[in-house]
Order: structure tokens, then C-alpha cells, then sequence
């Protein structure tokens, strides 16, 4: 999928509102939305159709005859959630296309578009403050390879999106027929930003989801169990000691989410020697669990196998921490070995001179030291 800047172009703006008194997604109204021509074609989409979310009961929207529609939720109850069309969002249209069948068809053959105005507003009132994913279905119901639609979710890191650039592959895709965002609301607010590309600005739907947990990995190797060189023992889920002040060993942890198709995943160091250089390293295969069968080396312990690849340098701080957002990109994140549904191990590899030497019996080598293991399973 292609991030790209937002554009200078028409815009669709849609916003969700919190009740006042909710406070969790635990008690928020989740909503399908499917926005439908009907003088044309689409048609009622079915409860037991979840498109690329969850089934439940779809709220068929006609825009031309708002502004205003109260919402049932997923399961075909009364809420208190109300979407409000602004003026301009009043353009139904649709395009009979064959290769969309069944519910895909009902969900993304009609649309919502500004006719060439400069964008609209909708509102959705009743969502609580709370993590939620927002999927936005953006496909060019045509089936134009070139129809092309940025979405955006101000509440989200996630970034701009761009929806379309191919054919229906047969089923969703995010990145061809819709985006997905998570957005974090913390002021009853969930603000999507649709921008024109080419042949596109085309709105068939919108699904707010609990929010999914991101896919971090864990920690499967360390120095707890005497297992060092020098029979030296750290904290869970952490290298063995070093030099750093604090006497505890390195520790490395995963954050984000470790998706081929939509990467946040990031690795932070911290307790390692201050000041001094290190790397990733990447592997197919972990040494752990827990120390098992890692393979001392220096004053640490060795915790990736397999496949492996080398990380850029980077130098810890003053308090031995370092930190390494990119894990698709080539300095970091050994991409060619990166396979969705194949685990990855990390670990961080540090010059330290300052530990003790000759623990494995070659001195001229034991200057350097390790974090804990890192292991994630990419999707």
C-alpha cells in the first residue's frame, strides 16, 4: 500500500462525536454504514455480511434525502448514534458492474460524492472517547485501475492512504478497496479527510470497529537464568549485565503493529552501555524460550538464528537507550526476510569494552553484549 501526502483537492470530511458520560469502547455504539443510490444499483446489504469488519446490521443511506439519520448499531438496535449530512455530501450515484456480486456488489457499487464541490461534512454523534479502527470503503465502483481516493483519520498516526490503483481482486483489500485507520479518540471526535486523486473520491461505506490489538510480539530469550558467559544473571526479559550504572542487563522491546500491510512496528533499547555503538540483528529463528539453548558470546548471550540480517549502526544515549522505527525499510528491517505468517527474531547487539573479559575464553572478542530476544509473527 502506497502512503502518500495529502493533496490540495476536493475533501470529504467525516466527523464521529462522543456522548458525554462514555468513556470506553466498551459501551460505544459500533456502526455499519452503507451509502446507497436508489435509482440505481446496490441495494440493501446484508447483517451477515461484515466486508472487510465484523457482520451486523448495515444502516442504508440515502444522502439526497437527509441531513439527518438516526442509526441502528451492529446488532439492528435502536442507538444513540445520529449521522448528520452537510450540504454539499448530497450525491448518490452508482455503476452497475458485474464482477462486484453479492454483498460486495450492495456495498460497493452506489457511493456518496461531492459532484466537484469542494468536499462535505458528516457527522456521527453518540461514539465514546476510546481506541476504535475506522475503515473507509474508497473503491471506484467502475472498476477503474486508475481510480484513486486518499483517505485520511486526523485521530490516527496511520497516515494518509490512498484507495484504489487496481482491478476488484475478488475480495477486500486494504489499500484497493478500503483504508484502515486507528484512531484514538480523546475528545469525542473521529475526523476522515477524503481527497480526489484521479477517478476517485468515491465513498461506498463506513465501519467503525472495536479497536483491534496491535500485533507486538514478545520477549522469548534472556539472562535470567544464569545461562551468561560468566554465569551472570539479569531481570526477566533482558540481556546479561553490562556496564551501565544501573547493573541491569539491556532490554529490548517491540511496540506497533508488525503488518506487511500496514507497518507501525518498532524496536527501543534501553539499559544497554551509554554511548556506545550497536545494531539489529534479524533472524528466522529464536534461541530461546527463555535462554534454552542461546549460545553464549562475549559478556552476552547470542539469541537469534536462522536467516539472519545485520541493522544499521545506531549509538545508544547518555542512559544507554536507542530506539529503531523502520522495520520495512532497508536500514533496518532485513525486508527480505520479512514473510506475513513467519515469526522474526530480534535482538540488539552492543560494543561494551567496559564488561568483564575472557568469560568464553577469547578475550580479544569479549568487549561486546546483547539485549533480550524480540520475536513477533508479521501478518
Amino acid at each position: 500500500m502506497t502512503f502518500v501526502p495529502s493533496r490540495a483537492a476536493r475533501t470529504l470530511i467525516v466527523s464521529s462525536c462522543a456522548l458525554i458520560g462514555m468513556a470506553t469502547v466498551a459501551h460505544a455504539q459500533l456502526i455499519n454504514i452503507d451509502f446507497d443510490d436508489p435509482f440505481g444499483v446496490g441495494g440493501p446489504t446484508a447483517a451477515t455480511y461484515g466486508a472487510a469488519g465484523t457482520p451486523g446490521t448495515w444502516n442504508q443511506i440515502d444522502p439526497s434525502v437527509g441531513p439527518t439519520f438516526p442509526l441502528v448499531d451492529k446488532a439492528g438496535a435502536a442507538s444513540t448514534a445520529v449521522l448528520d449530512i452537510g450540504p454539499q455530501m448530497v450525491f448518490p450515484f452508482s455503476f452497475t458492474n458485474p464482477v462486484l456480486t453479492g454483498d460486495h456488489g450492495t456495498l460497493l457499487q452506489d457511493l456518496v460524492w461531492s459532484a466537484g464541490a469542494l468536499g462535505g461534512t458528516l457527522t456521527i454523534t453518540g461514539l465514546a472517547n476510546g481506541s476504535y479502527d475506522v475503515l473507509t470503503y474508497a473503491y471506484a465502483s467502475d472498476n477503474k485501475a486508475a481510480g484513486l481516493t486518499d483517505v485520511n483519520v486526523l485521530e490516527s498516526t496511520d497516515g494518509v492512504q490512498t484507495v484504489g490503483g487496481a482491478l476488484w481482486p475478488g475480495a477486500h483489500t486494504q489499500g484497493i478497496t478500503y483504508s484502515k485507520h486507528k484512531a484514538n479518540v480523546t475528545q469525542g471526535a473521529i475526523t476522515i479527510t477524503v481527497a480526489f486523486v484521479a477517478w476517485g473520491e468515491s465513498i461506498n461505506g463506513i465501519q467503525i470497529e472495536q479497536a483491534s490489538v496491535d500485533n507486538t510480539g514478545a520477549s522469548d530469550c534472556d539472562c535470567s537464568g544464569g545461562n551468561g558467559p560468566c554465569f551472570n544473571v539479569s531481570g526477566a526479559d533482558r540481556g546479561c549485565p553490562n556496564s551501565n550504572a544501573n547493573g541491569l542487563g539491556a532490554a529490548l522491546v517491540g511496540a506497533g503493529n508488525a503488518d506487511t500491510a500496514n507497518d507501525t512496528f518498532s524496536l527501543s533499547v534501553t539499559d544497554a552501555a551509554p554511548s556506545k555503538p550497536g545494531l539489529i540483528l534479524s533472524g528466522t529463528a529464536s534461541l530461546g524460550p527463555n535462554g534454552v539453548a542461546t549460545v553464549p558470546d562475549s559478556a552476552g548471550i547470542l539469541c537469534v538464528a536462522g536467516q539472519t540480517r545485520r541493522g544499521a549502526v545506531v549509538l545508544t544515549d547518555a542512559a544507554g537507550a536507542a530506539s529503531f522505527p523502520d522495520f520495512q525499510g532497508a536500514a533496518y528491517g532485513a525486508s527480505d526476510i520479512v514473510v506475513a505468517g513467519s515469526p522474526i527474531s530480534y535482538t540488539y547487539w552492543f560494543r561494551d569494552p567496559g564488561t568483564s573479559a575472557g568469560c568464553t575464553g577469547d578475550t580479544a572478542s569479549s568487549d561486546f553484549n546483547f539485549t533480550n530476544g524480540w520475536t513477533v509473527t508479521w501478518q
